[in-house]
């Protein structure tokens, strides 16, 4: 283990040479990104954003097209910036560097560097504003794996995830097809695929812009009234806040939730702009009872494998039908909508159980939100905000704006108030609380370019919950704060310092009777650098020290070796880690390389080390084979335990 972090220290202060290779932006990219998500929003949502990142890197998107249709796969641009860009290509011609985009309203450095995996700039050959992308595209992926335990295997009857994904793209029409099974169901090729999402989508000009039918994503404003994506994430210092949207898109997520199912259009006329979506599904739910004996169902947050008694008779048992429109008027830099949806189940819902801090959850067979949304860009500041209104009664409301003062130094704010017994079952709109709901906060940041490739972020978020939730009987708040610095001068080094605290009151762990306010509270630190010492070849170490509450404490020091080559069949990825920590409360978590479309974040805690290791072999042009190990030794007080994961995943995308 010290052989291998002397040969880092040492490489990192040999003076090497400049070299920057795409495939390590997309990595850190994804890595930096995918990091932030899980400690604002969970895991689930982060593995979402995962996802699509690795979709967009493997189709990039052809910015030169001038198609806002096509712009608007960075689904981290606002609607500004995208009409921004489009607007951009057609008046002066194609981008040939993306040093250019750097200077356009609504963007930046940062904003730049974290595009770059994901665009192309290829000068399209044919008419500006329609894509030259045409073609099938195929993706098949098979992934089995198997988890020991202090050597016993736990693995379920059937251990292979697998999924088919098909894409074909001629003129403006897209179409696209998907199937999955997870580890626990059966494979595709032995009987029906448990998830099948598919739809069609045709793109026009002029009258009707926009049809899709099948399954699809809708997103209108701040999300308050319909978000059916991924939930808008709060990032500290992060590059754009990933939350102000309109319009559909057709989907091809394996993922079980976020999607509509049925008919969406988009017409527009001269300045205005009209959408309509009627959508029927099928959810998971299982069957609850309050305290007067009612029987209702309870909508399962998340799809999960099939394979227990339990979760097969919750599968599919509830019909969700949704029907909804947004009308907006633009004109100028200022643009103004109205969102209206109905959402109607074939049972009745009951999410109120026995506990009081669900005294407000949703219970009926039917729920109506509308709401009013605007964005706006004069100068250097944009801004979007929505106000909403459920069936019960009560408002929501999100803002949002970015200030631009200068070319070094931009600022945002983020506010949202949304009432307790607020409810739209479409809705998702950005904050700290699972549920759009009993919710207030303002979060502020900064981002300074201090010199060339040296960042300096600094962000707060305040915010309360008015009535009880989870985990907290009585009404609660709290806050985090980070401070991040970041030289990053596109050569062979970069380097990071990041402070981040966190406090939130709940109740007491382990109190006896009525629960007694207790305050969580943590820091940590982390430094991260990364050298690359060789052509195709990266170097990262990442140095943790966290503190939770008043006796927690843990650090952690994790060494990444990553190979790989342009023209090589073989990449491979080294894992090193040791740490300690006083509990799983001090546990660090540090994102891991895996295979495709898996997500893993393994939490470290007590005292032990991790070994993981990956590679990725390509068979042929449209073939690969990735294999993925990973061993944990920890002790935690005079138990020892050894954890064993391993995963091998096969790829052919045509």
């Amino acid at each position: 283990m010290k052989p291998f972090y002397v040969i880092a220290i040492v490489l990192c202060l040999l003076q090497l040479p400049e070299v920057r290779a795409q495939e390590y932006r997309l990595t850190e990219v994804i890595r930096n990104i995918v990091n932030e998500i899980t400690e604002e929003t969970g895991q689930e949502n982060a593995e979402l954003i995962t996802e699509m990142l690795y979709d967009l890197a493997s189709e990039p998107v052809i910015i030169n097209s001038g198609d806002s249709a096509e712009i608007s796969r960075l689904f981290f641009l606002t609607p500004f910036q995208v009409q921004v860009l489009a607007s951009h290509v057609r008046r002066t011609g194609a981008v040939v560097s993306v040093l250019e985009l750097a200077s356009l309203t609504g963007f930046s450095n940062e904003t730049v560097q974290m595009i770059m995996p994901f665009i192309s700039m290829v000068i399209p050959s044919d008419t500006p504003g329609v894509t030259s992308r045409r073609g099938i595209y195929h993706r098949s992926v098979a992934t089995a794996g198997i988890r020991y335990q202090d050597n016993r295997a736990d693995p379920p009857v059937y251990p292979i995830r697998n999924s088919l994904r098909y894409r074909l793209r001629t003129g403006n029409l897209t179409a696209s097809l998907t199937a999955a099974s997870d580890a626990g169901e059966k494979p595709l090729w032995s009987a029906r695929p448990d998830f099948i999402s598919g739809g069609i989508a045709i793109t026009g000009s002029r009258g009707i812009s926009n049809v899709i039918a099948g399954d699809y994503s809708a997103r209108f404003g701040m999300g308050l009234v319909v978000n059916s994506g991924y939930k808008p994430f709060i990032t500290l210092t992060g590059s754009s806040y990933m939350g102000h949207r309109d319009g559909f898109t057709l989907s091809s997520s394996i993922n079980e939730n976020h999607y509509l199912r049925g008919i969406a259009v988009t017409t527009a006329t001269g300045n205005f702009r009209f959408s309509a979506f009627t959508s029927s599904r099928y959810r998971d739910a299982r069957t609850v009872s309050d305290t007067s004996g009612i029987t209702g169902a309870d909508i399962l947050a998340a799809a999960s494998a099939h394979s227990t008694l339990s979760a097969l008779a919750a599968t599919g048992v509830l019909r969700e039908a949704s029907t909804g429109f947004n009308l907006g008027f633009g004109k100028g830099n200022f643009r103004w909508a109205v969102t209206s949806c109905y959402t109607r189940f074939t049972r009745e819902i009951n999410e109120e159980g026995d506990s009081p801090g669900l005294l407000f959850s949703f219970k009926g067979n039917g729920s109506f939100s509308a709401g009013a949304s605007y964005r706006m860009a004069k100068g250097r500041v944009t801004g979007a905000g929505e106000l909403a209104i459920s069936g019960s009664g009560a408002l929501a409301t999100a803002h949002t704006f970015n200030i631009r003062f200068d070319d070094r130094l931009t600022a945002n704010l983020i506010y949202r108030n949304y009432g307790k017994s607020y409810w739209g079952h479409l809705s998702c709109g950005p904050g700290r609380n699972s549920v759009t709901g009993n919710e207030e906060g303002l979060m502020t940041r900064l981002i300074f370019e201090a010199a060339k490739g040296l960042f300096v972020y600094a962000g707060a978020d305040l915010y309360r919950f008015p009535w009880l939730r989870q985990r907290a009987s009585f009404p609660s708040h709290g806050y985090k704060a980070e401070v991040r610095a970041r030289y990053d001068p596109g050569g062979f080094l970069m380097a990071e310092l990041r402070i981040y605290g966190a406090e939130t009151w709940g109740n007491q762990s382990g109190a006896q009777g009525l629960p007694a306010p207790a305050a969580e509270r943590q820091t940590t630190s982390r430094l991260t650098v990364s050298v690359i010492p060789a052509e195709f070849t990266r170097i990262t170490v990442n140095a943790f020290y966290k503190t939770a509450g008043t006796t927690g404490r843990g650090s952690m020091l994790a060494a990444d070796l990553g190979y790989e080559p342009s023209l090589s069949r073989v990449s491979l990825w080294v894992r090193q880690a040791i740490f300690t920590t006083t509990g799983f409360d001090s546990g660090l978590y540090l994102y891991e390389n895996d295979v495709l479309y898996g997500f893993s974040i393994p939490v470290h805690y007590g005292e032990g080390a991790r070994t993981a290791a990956m590679a990725e072999i390509s068979i042929g042009k449209n073939a690969g084979i990735k294999i993925k190990y990973g061993i944990t030794a920890r002790r935690t007080g005079k138990e020892v335990t050894l954890l064993e994961d391993a995963r091998i995943q096969f790829t052919i995308d045509l």
